[in-house]
């Protein structure tokens, strides 16, 4: 709900795979793709990929999800909104 109809979404995808059961603190790829498409964001910029996870599949699963593309957050990158 915070992030309703923004410009840009700015997530964390730390988990490879969702965990089994109970709160949990991390997203999955695929769950932040949701996050924005059900926010209605024009972009969605992925940080915080696990090293068990592959950069490029991230990308991939999140934007199945979220309907759009989606891009992988650099260090020292800028992003405009």
């Amino acid at each position: 709900e915070f992030a309703r109809d923004s410009y840009l979404l700015l997530i964390e995808a730390t988990l490879p795979s969702p965990e089994l059961e109970g709160p949990r603190g991390h997203l999955t790829a695929e769950e932040a793709g949701e996050h924005g498409r059900l926010a209605r964001v024009a972009r969605v910029v992925l940080t915080h990929i696990s090293d068990e996870s592959d950069a490029d599949r991230a990308r991939g699963d999140a934007a199945r999800t979220f309907g759009g593309e989606v891009e992988i957050a650099r260090e020292g990158a800028v992003y405009e909104i």
